[in-house]
């Protein structure tokens, strides 16, 4: 029995374009996966700040009721604790973490020194309820108290309240936590 050339040219295997075929889906493939790996960190990463964002900012809301609220009646201010929180001579309390201006009193003066370091992740020592805020810093982080004392809004009494912003890249965040308190007089 006598073979044609043409099966003798036919042998098994992949062509060149072939190839190039697969490894082109291969890197496709690989590209898909690295992305959702990127995707995945950095929405591990928004989670883990607004949660810090979260303490902080409550950590700040019960330093400033915890400050302000007399013993008799929980949730009801003085507005001689209230005015413990203005910065300038106001009655109206604006508070900011990166400003130069501190309060000159005491409580507010500590209780904001202490929230800016925790923001800033330069706390060193242990405040009351700040245990597990210590350590990791919010990057581009920044706090702002604002409280109105006898709010037309709210009543007549004195409204708080807590904002802690971040930034990543040139997207920023922000998390607020607002509050009544009655007043006393």
């Amino acid at each position: 029995m006598v073979r044609s050339d043409f099966t003798k040219d036919r042998q098994g295997g992949f062509t060149l374009l072939e190839t190039l075929i697969a490894v082109a889906i291969l890197a496709f493939g690989l590209l898909s996966v690295v992305t959702m790996v990127e995707v995945s960190y950095s929405a591990g990463a928004l989670a883990k700040n607004t949660t810090k964002a979260t303490e902080l900012a409550g950590w700040m809301m019960d330093r400033i009721l915890q400050d302000t609220s007399l013993a008799t009646q929980p949730y009801t201010a003085s507005i001689t604790s209230i005015r413990s929180y203005d910065n300038d001579g106001t009655t109206a309390v604006k508070l900011i973490t990166n400003s130069a201006v501190d309060p000159l009193n005491e409580p507010g003066r500590t209780a904001l020194q202490q929230w800016r370091s925790l923001i800033q992740g330069t706390a060193i020592a242990t405040y009351i309820g700040a245990d597990q805020l210590r350590g990791d810093r919010l990057p581009g982080g920044l706090g702002e108290v604002i409280i109105v004392p006898y709010d037309a809004s709210k009543g007549g009494n004195h409204s708080v309240m807590v904002q802690v912003t971040w930034s990543k890249g040139l997207i920023e965040h922000r998390v607020r936590l607002e509050n009544v308190l009655a007043t006393s007089e």
